[in-house]
C-alpha cells in the first residue's frame, strides 16, 4: 500500500468554476495506479487510465464525456495528505487540489 492509497477530497479549478470531485486511488505494485474521479456537481465518474506514480509524482489520463468528450492528462504530487497539480487539456491547464479522506 502506498500513501496515494484511498478517497481523496479534491477541487478542479475549471474554466466554468471551481468544481468539487471525489477521487478514489489504488496503487499497483508495479509502480500503476488505478481509480475514478466523480465530479459530485453532474455525478459523472471517469476511469483513470494510464495511471502511474513515481515517488510522490503521480500522472494518469481520463476520458471525460460532459459537457463534451475530452481527454485529460493529469499530473499531481502528493506530499503527506495533500495533493496538488493540473489537468492538461485542450483548453489549457486546470489546476487540481485536495486533501486525503481515507
Amino acid at each position: 500500500m502506498s500513501s496515494i492509497d484511498g478517497i481523496w477530497d479534491c477541487t478542479l479549478a475549471t474554466p466554468g468554476g471551481k468544481e468539487a470531485a471525489e477521487l478514489a486511488l489504488q496503487s499497483g505494485a508495479d509502480s500503476s495506479v488505478t481509480g475514478n474521479l466523480t465530479v459530485h456537481k453532474d455525478g459523472q465518474t471517469v476511469a483513470l487510465r494510464e495511471g502511474r506514480y513515481d515517488g510522490k509524482n503521480l500522472t494518469w489520463t481520463m476520458q471525460l464525456v460532459k459537457p463534451f468528450k475530452l481527454t485529460v492528462k493529469c499530473e499531481v504530487v502528493v506530499e503527506g495528505d495533500a495533493l496538488s497539480g493540473h489537468g492538461n487539456a485542450m483548453l489549457g491547464k486546470v489546476p487540481i487540489t485536495g486533501t486525503k479522506r481515507v
